[in-house]
């Protein structure tokens, strides 16, 4: 799913969704959602973002779409930011 775009460094909040023009709010959904593709794969997005598994074009999506989307995988879209003391320990064992 090329056409959503993407970009490591983007987050959004359900506020700041909301406070978004159209325009703005459908740029910055697509650059997300493109980069949780690469991140994790079509089809494990597909199963957990139904447009997707659709095969929807991000940028056809209507405003109220994407802010039920944008509120339903949010800690997808805006993950907590982590300080360099926070990181979670990693087992070598797994």
């Amino acid at each position: 799913m090329r056409s959503c775009g993407h970009d490591e460094s983007a987050t959004l909040s359900c506020a700041q969704a909301w406070r978004m023009d159209d325009d703005a709010l459908r740029e910055i959904f697509a650059r997300i959602v493109g980069r949780l593709i690469l991140d994790y794969g079509d089809a494990m997005m597909r199963e957990v973002m139904p447009f997707l598994a659709e095969r929807r074009d991000c940028r056809s999506m209507t405003r109220a779409e994407m802010l039920v989307i944008v509120k339903q995988h949010e800690r997808r879209f805006n993950p907590p930011r982590l300080r360099a003391d926070e990181t979670p320990w990693i087992s070598a064992h797994g």
